[in-house]
């Protein structure tokens, strides 16, 4: 696994807007978690590739499919070989941080600083949220001024929220050697250079670009294999790996004919996207579907295998156990504790402004007058206690911008024009699972 820390220093206010306001205060948001404001790994992708295309147009980079082959191709059936993570607080300058830092204060453990701040919010969630995004942002207005009277037109004043400059973020960009076997055999040597002209070109981020907004400076940093030791999401998967090899040796001890279950948890480092019922940017899965699991596990099992296999669907063992349903795959449900929460049946029904529900297969006629409403969230049943407990997954809204293909053309443009709309950029809004949850499958 080959990485790299892409270090991303403010050198004025930036907006990484979220899609969301408050109204009447805030029109555009930035997006943030915890009151933590983060840069998302999409904006990211597309700075760099956008600044990877200026410089294969001036003929600085040669290679014509090496942007392809790096950030993936639209309609390809073979993903792009950079994998990159949400940029996190690395660096707080001292204005921000005043007597508590002599010379500002680095965020060496991220993921730490997140637990704690859910330890804290468990107070008061929304005023502590509030209070730490205040201390990293601030507001700024802006409006439009009529070229002839020399006034502000109206309804043009908009109020922004930034992140300060002068603050450090870190984002982890990885390469796994597995996915080489794809592409061609003298492209690894081309990867790190021209990652380092995509970071080093890379001046501008966000909203207000043209406003002053969004200055930035980026440097990579290689990881090495002692600091590759101390990384959140390498000790999370030599864990996995360590766990994996003991389920192994545990199933050795059947026989080939034998049907076994085996139960394992997944947790989101990222956030994950699921299309739900009402489409891919209405709603999310709660759920992480079956069908999900087996595309993932068969994607890994393509790149681990490929040069031995040749052709997938020709390999014995990817056809028993992905095309002939020799593994049934199930689903992901929520899981707190030591609980797992289902979807809850359509049955159990709620009573109106009551917190009492019943089954309604057991209905009998002093119910069945009174008015009850659908449960729509996952259940766990505690028939001891003859109670049900209730959880929802948490869920994010963020924001895409895909720009038109025309790069001559600076923002998307999207339903505004008549013909060619897919060509003309879009500016949407998609729901996702937050990070960090865990969901309980089973195989």
């Amino acid at each position: 696994m080959k990485q790299w820390w892409l270090e991303i220093t403010l050198k004025s206010d930036l907006c990484t807007a979220s899609g969301d306001g408050i109204a009447g205060l805030v029109d555009t948001e930035v997006t943030e978690e915890n009151g933590i404001p983060v840069i998302p790994a999409r904006r990211i992708k597309g700075n760099l590739l956008e600044i990877g295309k200026e410089f294969q147009e001036n003929g600085i980079l040669i290679e014509k499919n090496l942007l392809n082959n790096l950030f993936g191709e639209i309609g390809s059936e073979r993903p792009g070989l950079l994998r990159i993570h949400d940029a996190n607080l690395y660096f707080i300058p001292k204005s921000i941080m005043g007597n508590l830092g002599e010379n500002g204060y680095y965020v060496k453990d991220y993921e730490n600083l997140q637990t704690e701040m859910q330890k804290i919010m468990k107070m008061d969630i929304e005023q502590v949220r509030v209070k730490v995004l205040e201390l990293f942002t601030r507001m700024r207005t802006r409006t439009a001024i009529d070229e002839k009277t020399g006034t502000a037109k109206t309804g043009t004043l908009r109020t922004m929220r930034v992140i300060r400059s002068g603050i450090k973020f870190r984002s982890l960009l990885e390469i796994d050697e597995n996915d080489l076997n794809f592409y061609e055999k003298d492209l690894e040597g081309k990867i790190e250079e021209t990652l380092e002209f995509c970071a080093k070109g890379l001046r501008h981020i966000g909203l207000g670009v043209t406003r002053g907004f969004g200055e930035v400076s980026c440097q990579l940093v290689k990881l090495e294999q002692k600091e590759q030791a101390n990384c959140f999401l390498i000790k999370q998967r030599e864990m996995i790996n360590e766990h994996f090899d003991e389920i192994s040796r545990e199933l050795e001890r059947y026989r080939k004919e034998d049907n076994v279950s085996v139960q394992f948890d997944i947790q989101l480092l990222q956030p994950l996207l699921l299309s739900g019922k009402k489409g891919l940017y209405e709603d999310c899965e709660s759920m992480i579907t079956g069908k999900a699991i087996q595309g993932a596990m068969a994607g890994a099992y393509i790149k681990k295998k490929m040069k031995q296999a040749g052709v997938p669907h020709e390999d014995k063992d990817f056809l028993r156990i992905f095309l002939r349903d020799g593994v049934k795959f199930g689903y992901g449900f929520l899981k707190k504790g030591k609980c797992y929460y289902y979807p809850c049946p359509s049955s159990i029904v709620k009573l109106k402004n009551e917190d009492s529900c019943f089954n309604r297969v057991y209905e009998k006629g002093d119910t069945a007058r009174k008015r009850r409403k659908s449960i729509n969230k996952m259940i766990v049943l505690d028939k001891i206690e003859n109670q049900i407990y209730l959880a929802v997954p948490e869920k994010e809204m963020r924001m895409h911008h895909a720009r038109p293909l025309d790069r001559g053309i600076g923002h998307a443009l999207g339903d505004r024009v008549e013909t060619n709309q897919e060509q003309m950029g879009r500016f949407f809004q998609y729901v996702a699972l937050k990070k960090g949850q865990v969901f309980g499958c089973e195989w």
